[in-house]
């Protein structure tokens, strides 16, 4: 019942998530994951003295400058006029500030920040709208210092249209389309091992693996249109995590567990529900406080995210390290590979960190990171031990199917045989032998050479039907049963003299001979091929009366 469970909701949840791409693609309702144009080429002047022209970079230090008056001039028509309802976005720590359009007052913030009538990510970004013709006036942001700490002058245009899907994929750069493309095609690979599953609990993690990693990969295409790096859009990166957090309790129902072993509560936690509880975590220490708390906390912020990343890493290494203790095989390089380039990115953003901003999308993010490297991780494990379980399984039915005298079938595998043939739906040639004077052979030469004379009629079973499609097995002491799909008798009884003339090459004595009988089995005419076996067991032993050959037994 529980199976069932985490399978409908799973369904449920890929379903609905796909269900909202396509109304994003179709009807246009999606968030707008990247329409944001940085304004450039501004001129600064400080207390009315140009002190900078045609300034290309977005942040700018101001302070500390108690008291002085700052000043920023641009021309709109370099960002474009085809946005609907545009705005700016501006960031300030601490500082009064107007915002004038062709000379006319719009804006105005007090150093308390008391007139914030928009508030974006709680208060340290302020939006207003611009009125109509804005494309052709000029924008001027006079900013006053009040105290001695450092400020920071950041303004945009925000796109006010929301773009679609397909707006997304066909905006996106060459690398990412192709990249997000590869990373979604390799995901539909997936289902070929599905098939191969024979655990319900492997088809699961292949699945779950298959939905997240083509999640994966349209994120990877929607972020190429804005040519920023694969970790810089926190709000797509939050729609993922919020998905990742609805997904791995359903997981956790699975009863996985790994050897990676916390017990809080008395009880011991799986690998999964160890990234539920880190992404809530992480959520707590970072996000919330980064939303409601003033920018003055933005250090301790930092120091928090910061600790959370290399907690998110020790967690990754432990688990990775546990797997390569168990064994390091193809999917321990590719774990391996896969770890490298995520320290890689976490690395490189941390370092090129200009504020929090960046730490707290690592650590929204970095919960489905490692999450779909698990899923990876176990999708490879459970391939491995049923590929490794498939073979045992093949091994020893060998063994018990494989006659080790001559190599060839037993009885024992004949009912499994005939399982086969009666799914095909083929005619088939049933060939009865037995050997001629074996017991004569064994008397007076030894049971030694008696053997080497079965194991010389089963090489001459196998040579003559090579490249045949044929059963052979051994089906009594020197009795052998020989069927063949798609003969007929007049084949047969020119396929058993070549037999014979093999077998007499290949004999250890001198004049070896056998007995045969040939029957023709058609499914549409015959209801039973046990039947049709029977009679040519029952022709074999009719020929060797008739050739006077019995009594030689």
């Amino acid at each position: 019942m529980r199976r069932k469970v985490l399978i409908a909701a799973t369904i449920i949840l890929t379903a609905a998530y796909t269900l909202h791409l396509l109304l994003s693609t179709f009807v246009g309702q999606g968030e707008d994951k990247g329409g944001m144009t940085t304004l450039t080429g501004y001129d600064v002047y400080r207390e009315g003295v140009l002190v900078e022209t045609d300034l290309e970079r977005a942040d700018m230090t101001l302070g500390p400058d108690p008291g002085a008056v700052w000043e920023f001039t641009t021309d709109l028509g370099q960002v474009g006029e085809d946005y609907q309802d545009p705005a700016i976005i501006l960031r300030s720590y601490s500082a009064s500030l107007i915002v004038y359009l062709d000379g006319d007052q719009i804006y105005t913030l007090d150093s308390s920040g008391s007139y914030q009538p928009q508030s974006f990510m709680g208060g340290r970004y302020n939006i207003f709208s611009l009125p109509d013709g804005w494309h052709e006036c000029q924008l001027r942001i006079v900013y006053r210092t009040d105290d001695v700490t450092a400020r920071y002058g950041f303004y945009s245009p925000i796109i006010g249209e929301r773009s679609t899907l397909v707006q997304k994929v066909v905006g996106a750069n060459l690398p990412s389309l192709i990249i997000g493309l590869a990373i979604i095609a390799s995901s539909f690979l997936i289902l070929c091992l599905v098939v191969m599953m024979d655990s319900t609990r492997s088809r699961i993690n292949l699945l779950t693996t298959m939905a997240m990693l083509s999640v994966t990969g349209i994120w990877v295409i929607m972020q190429g249109r804005s040519k920023q790096y694969l970790i810089a859009n926190a709000t797509m990166a939050m729609d993922l995590s919020f998905l990742m957090m609805a997904l791995l309790p359903l997981v956790t129902l699975s009863y996985i567990r790994t050897n990676y072993r916390t017990v809080i509560g008395g009880r011991t936690l799986s690998i999964f529900e160890h990234c539920a509880y880190i992404y809530l975590l992480g959520f707590v220490l970072c996000y919330i406080p980064f939303v409601f708390l003033h920018s003055t906390f933005s250090t301790i912020l930092y120091m928090l995210s910061f600790i959370l990343v290399l907690y998110f890493l020790a967690l990754f290494i432990s688990v990775l390290g546990i797997y390569i203790k168990s064994r390091f095989s193809g999917g321990g390089y590719l774990l391996a590979g896969l770890f490298l380039y995520l320290t890689a990115i976490v690395l490189e953003q941390i370092l090129l960190a200009r504020d929090v901003t960046l730490n707290i999308q690592l650590a929204v993010y970095l919960p489905y990171i490692m999450a779909l490297f698990i899923f990876l991780m176990r999708a490879v494990g459970e391939s491995m031990r049923d590929s490794r379980s498939l073979a045992e399984k093949r091994r020893f039915l060998s063994l018990v199917y494989t006659d080790p005298m001559t190599g060839v079938l037993n009885r024992s595998a004949l009912e499994d045989r005939l399982e086969r043939l009666s799914w095909r739906n083929d005619m088939v040639l049933i060939m009865m032998f037995d050997i001629d004077g074996l017991k004569e052979c064994n008397d007076n030469y030894g049971h030694e050479v008696g053997d080497r004379m079965v194991q010389a009629f089963a090489e001459s079973l196998k040579a003559e039907t090579a490249d045949l499609d044929r059963y052979i097995f051994r089906y009594g002491g020197d009795e052998f049963l020989l069927m063949v799909v798609g003969q007929d008798l007049g084949d047969g009884k020119a396929l058993v003299e070549r037999i014979r003339t093999t077998f007499k090459s290949l004999s250890p004595v001198d004049k070896a001979d056998f007995s045969a009988g040939l029957v023709h089995y058609s499914p549409a005419t015959e209801s039973s091929i046990r039947e049709r076996i029977r009679l040519a067991d029952r022709k074999m032993y009719y020929e060797k009366f008739q050739d006077g050959r019995l009594s030689r037994r």
